[in-house]
């Protein structure tokens, strides 16, 4: 998987260009906003978008790679526009940067990352009809989720987050593997399509639950900074690794159901990011909030480089 952002453009770079209208949605965009028409940008926000796409059975065949500006638009605006152009939004894990778009046959799927710096737009046609769980519109005012009784934590979780500046773009895959007898392990990757470097991040440790407190203790935790192999999203040649100071976290815990997609939510209880995790998910009703969720199958999770022994999983209720 690859993940975009933008770049400001500069003479050598002709195909980002001022963009007043959405081709594929037919919405009119906040004045400044900006077109990346590069084909390296549109393959790589189909492939990024993908990862969601599949989960319902459909490839993304082509994609529009925008930026708008950082403020004076949000995404309720976005959402209005949508709304004004006759598509309904249906929810994706009820997580407020996807969306699937709905207009009579039509479908398209959105990722919109807004942050005090830049917000970027990514929409993608689908090669198919995906098959939703259920369209039924998305009320984003409402906590649309179900708070369940009996789920452990007991087993490996992930999340896919975006990273995205002025001039990289990447994403973090993270992932928390559980034990019953009280340790845990955690892997994270960065990518990034403009460097020529990955890391790779991993801890073990142990934990313990309080009530609906989670506390993590590493014992010891490695970043290893690896070469790509044929400049791609592949492991190279492991470059240096060193120790990471041990981060310490406690964490709010709670289970949610979006959807059919049980989520494990991690909140840390001084409202700030974690080294290990990065930025926090965007949903207003779960402010402060990692998003964890079940692998639907294993290659949804971190590709380990060859000899790294992966962490088992375990069943979860």
């Amino acid at each position: 998987m690859i993940l975009l952002g933008f770049v400001y453009p500069s003479p050598a770079q002709k195909k980002i260009v001022p963009a007043s209208r959405s081709t594929y949605t037919g919405i009119m965009l906040p004045s400044g906003s900006m077109e990346d028409k590069r084909m390296l940008s549109t393959v790589s926000a189909a492939l990024f978008l993908e990862e969601e796409s599949k989960k319902v059975n459909v490839k993304i065949s082509t994609a529009e790679v925008f930026q708008l500006p950082s403020r004076g638009y949000s995404l309720a605006e976005f959402r209005k526009a949508l709304d004004q152009a006759g598509w309904t939004i249906l929810p994706v894990d009820g997580l407020a940067q996807y969306g699937w778009l709905q207009r009579g046959n039509e479908y398209l799927l959105y990722y919109y990352n807004q942050t005090d710096q830049f917000t970027d737009l990514y929409i993608g046609k689908p090669d198919g009809t995906p098959v939703l769980p259920a369209n039924q519109p998305a009320d984003f005012n409402q906590q649309a989720s179900q708070q369940l009784s009996t789920p452990r934590i007991t087993g490996t979780w992930y999340k896919v987050s975006a990273t995205s500046g002025n001039t990289t773009y990447g994403y973090i895959k993270c992932q928390y593997t559980f034990r019953d007898d009280g340790s845990y392990v955690y892997y994270s990757k960065t990518f990034d399509v403009y460097t020529p470097q990955m890391v790779l991040r991993k801890e073990t440790g142990t934990y313990t639950l309080n009530g609906n407190l989670l506390s993590v203790t590493p014992g010891s935790s490695v970043v290893q900074t690896w070469s790509k192999k044929d400049n791609a999203d592949k492991w190279g040649t492991m470059l240096k690794a060193q120790q990471a100071t041990p981060e310490n976290t406690t964490y709010t815990l709670r289970f949610e159901k979006f959807g059919d997609k049980l989520n494990l939510l991690l909140s840390p209880v001084n409202g700030r990011t974690t080294v290990r995790e990065g930025a926090f998910g965007i949903n207003s009703n779960f402010p402060n909030t990692y998003f964890y969720e079940i692998p639907p199958a294993n290659s949804y999770l971190i590709e380990l480089p060859e000899g790294e022994k992966p962490a088992a999983s375990e069943k979860k209720n």
